[in-house]
């Protein structure tokens, strides 16, 4: 619904203007996109772009339950091997330079869930994903930070130093294979935020950061991930 979409939002932005003229006060109209060439097609950026104030780029996801292969939800560039556009410096250029939308509109999604699946084989980056791999309840599939931390012992920890990004693989027999988010690659893409000259950060979602002090106890204690790219914005 490609043309109707561009109406909604006009009307939207009109209605909002409308009240800026009776009380002074500034609305702002923000829309939240998918990262890929065909979510990008879905929209008329010449007429949108001018409508939005912010345009939330959910750069995360990639690893999806259409995939046969397990591979890094939310690289920030592009990996050794698989398709060349499923990166987040991929996914802005796509914006800026195709369609383009300014930077200063653009807020990159970061993403404080991984994402698990189950490989037929031994665990591995491109290893061959099991046919269930996805059949389990949304935070066995899609696992809160704080959850990954919990179980990390569970797990080998591993380094894409081309995407700039973390993964685990299971130990003892386990077939799990997690992409994630941890302190070092969110300091890349605040890094990577701030020398694109976008937005800022649009966090998908806040409380998978919370930290306890102790399972169950409900006291947080940290929030490192956020507290990440919050001190590198703020030097």
């Amino acid at each position: 619904d490609k043309h109707n979409f561009t109406l909604l939002l006009k009307t939207v932005r009109d209605s909002l203007n409308g009240y800026v003229a009776i009380n002074g006060k500034k609305y702002m109209l923000t829309v939240a996109v998918g990262p890929s060439a065909s979510d990008m097609e879905q929209i008329e950026w010449k007429a949108v772009a001018p409508l939005v104030d912010v345009v939330n780029l959910m750069a995360y996801d990639y690893l999806s339950g259409v995939d046969t292969l397990a591979h890094l939800s939310a690289p920030l560039f592009m990996p050794s091997l698989g398709d060349a556009a499923l990166n987040v410096d991929a996914a802005v250029k796509m914006l800026t330079q195709r369609y383009g939308v300014s930077a200063q509109k653009i807020c990159l999604g970061v993403s404080f869930r991984g994402r698990m699946v189950e490989t037929i084989a031994s665990p591995a980056l491109y290893g061959v994903l099991s046919p269930i791999a996805f059949n389990a309840p949304e935070d066995s599939v899609q696992p809160p930070y704080y959850t990954i931390m919990a179980d990390k012992n569970q797990y080998d920890e591993h380094w894409d130093d081309l995407s700039k990004a973390p993964y685990l693989t299971g130990k003892n027999g386990s077939k799990r294979f997690i992409t994630y988010e941890n302190e070092r690659s969110v300091g890349y893409k605040a890094r990577y935020i701030a020398t694109k000259k976008l937005r800022g950060a649009v966090i998908w979602d806040m409380t998978a950061d919370y930290l306890e002090q102790s399972p169950g106890v409900g006291t947080i204690t940290s929030s490192p991930l956020a507290e990440t790219i919050r001190q590198f914005f703020c030097k």
